[in-house]
């Protein structure tokens, strides 16, 4: 039996790699975030504070987090999660699937 060249050898281990480089350089090529639904409305179920920011539960168990303009103060935000935590609201924004597969809704505007 005769051994392979070293030149085989390394000609192999360049494919491997370039295999694994292009493999590599297509998840980089996925958006962070993908658009699934624009101008839609959700009627959902404001969660518990839980430290990670707003977020709503529809009646299906389907989890949005909530993305709210920066113009929309921290105080104008706090207030929205202690008024209506454990209510139903009715949302308005774009959804957007990140690149984890969690649904991300981003509002203009929170109900008052």
């Amino acid at each position: 039996m005769q051994r392979p060249s070293s030149r085989l050898f390394a000609a192999a281990i360049l494919a491997c790699l370039l295999a694994f480089w292009h493999t590599a350089s297509l998840a980089e090529d996925q958006p962070e975030m993908q658009l699934v639904a624009a101008n839609t409305t959700i009627t959902a179920t404001v969660g518990e504070e839980d430290g990670e920011g707003l977020w709503v539960v529809t009646g299906d168990g389907t989890n949005y987090s909530v993305w709210t303009p920066e113009e929309l103060s921290l105080d104008e935000l706090s207030a929205f999660q202690r008024n209506f935590k454990n209510k139903e609201v009715t949302l308005a924004g774009d959804v957007y699937k990140d690149k984890f597969g969690n649904l991300n809704l981003f509002v203009k505007t929170l109900p008052k």
